[in-house]
């Protein structure tokens, strides 16, 4: 998380008039991928197997978020303006901002439902995995959760209701794709992306006692 720096940090809204080529195609998927990113979330895509029959097909799904991730990853204002440093636009007159920025706002939901997922079947079950990760998962949901929570309620997270907006403001800052949450607070979707690497790079079954 990042202290605001003002309205520009995050809120310039003007849509733009050009078509941006190359982030358009990375939008699309066809090019500029960050791959050592995306190979880093395949890898640590099979650290929750407890149930072979319900957690087979989870690797899969935890790639397809690193493979929105990597798309989004490095994305910065400069990439979305045209010469005129407008917001450019695609073929059908559409920001290429708005493209990363809903891509973006999707990928917070889905990875937060996965940790909660996570942290649901630890309180059911604690033995699925070690002290230190319950620790890990119970930190990443409270920071996920102050940005998911006003995106999908349109509501602050009650803890914070006194000074966070009931609608994070979008845009793009200087650490790229972000939402302002109050008058002196930017989360930044990278910061989020490292915060879940950790959080998965945590993740060991718990030892079978002796």
């Amino acid at each position: 998380m990042a202290k605001g720096t003002g309205a520009d940090t995050v809120r310039n809204r003007v849509p733009g008039g050009a078509q941006g080529d190359i982030i358009g195609a990375r939008i699309q998927g066809h090019d500029d991928m960050d791959m050592a990113r995306y190979e880093t979330w395949v890898t640590r895509s099979f650290r929750w197997i407890r149930d072979p029959a319900r957690d087979g097909s989870l690797p899969h799904h935890i790639q397809l978020l690193g493979l929105a991730d990597a798309k989004l990853r490095g994305i910065r204002r400069e990439d979305l303006v045209d010469t005129q440093g407008e917001w450019a636009t695609d073929d059908n007159d559409i920001a290429l901002r708005d493209h990363v920025m809903i891509q973006a706002h999707l990928w917070v939901l889905g990875v937060y439902e996965f940790i909660r997922m996570l942290d649901e079947r630890l309180r059911h079950d604690p033995s699925l995995a070690t002290d230190a990760s319950v620790a890990a998962i119970t930190a990443t949901k409270r920071v996920f959760s102050r940005l998911r929570v006003p995106l999908a309620k349109r509501e602050p997270e009650q803890r914070h209701a006194k000074h966070d907006y009931p609608v994070p403001l979008p845009g793009l800052g200087p650490q790229g794709i972000g939402w302002q949450l109050n008058d002196s607070l930017i989360v930044y979707q990278e910061e989020l992306s490292d915060a879940f690497m950790t959080m998965l790079e945590a993740l060991r079954p718990r030892p079978d006692p002796v």
